[in-house]
């Protein structure tokens, strides 16, 4: 009897310390699953944001770029277009676009806030590879190499993140055939609004074109300046 007695304390124990084994192990495991979700929050959000911020960014440069598109061939072809902006979720608020003016005339701006994703504090061309506008000059490029509408990005860090502006600016074009700079010369259309925010329709139409001569550098120069109305709508 003494050593059935025995055996039972002895099987009670070690079921005892089993189920303590199983408990202990399964509070590692948690520990374990909590440190690798908090790490992965830790290092990988923001990570994840950055790479939202970006693609959201992205995805205005290439709604921009193709705006300017339109605009050259809007200038080269005549007629009316009109193009579809938006924006995705990743904003605070809906970004914002203008025609706006300085000394070398009309251009598009656009305003969007991001957390992240950023470019230099001056303007950085996004749809050129030569040579950016440069703030208050233009710069005259070559048929097929630069383009006539340029877009350019810069930003402005904030307290609460970031605000990106876009500009399409034209500037001139010269023609190798002849002693001609081709410039688009951008107005805001009439009954249409110069300010809005996104989703929008941006109109654009061919309204004038002229012959002006210009003195630059001692330099007598001959301009095809051809009108593009812009608007929102």
């Amino acid at each position: 009897m003494v050593m059935v007695t025995n055996m039972r304390s002895s099987t009670r124990s070690f079921s005892g310390m089993k189920g303590v084994s199983e408990l202990v192990g399964n509070v590692l495991m948690l520990l374990v699953v909590t440190g690798l979700i908090a790490e992965a929050f830790l290092y990988g959000m923001p990570v994840l944001r950055k790479r939202m911020d970006q693609a959201s960014v992205s995805y205005l440069e290439d709604a921009l770029s193709n705006v300017a598109t339109a605009i050259e061939a809007t200038a080269q072809n005549g007629g009316e277009t009109s193009v579809r902006l938006e924006s995705q979720s990743r904003f605070g608020s809906p970004p914002e676009i203008r025609v706006t003016q300085d000394s070398n005339g009309y251009y598009i701006e656009l305003r969007g806030q991001a957390q992240l994703a950023h470019y230099a504090p001056f303007d950085v061309p996004l749809n050129d590879y030569i040579e950016p506008v440069k703030s208050g000059s233009l710069v005259a490029g070559t048929l097929g190499v630069n383009k006539g509408a340029v877009l350019t990005g810069r930003s402005l860090q904030l307290a609460g993140g970031v605000r990106n502006v876009m500009t399409i600016r034209t500037r001139p074009i010269k023609d190798p055939s002849r002693d001609v700079l081709t410039l688009i010369e951008l107005k805001p259309a009439k009954g249409k609004s110069t300010k809005t925010v996104l989703p929008t329709q941006v109109y654009l139409k061919r309204t004038g074109e002229r012959l002006e001569s210009r003195t630059e550098s001692n330099q007598t120069l001959t301009y095809n300046i051809i009108t593009v109305s812009v608007g929102f709508e």
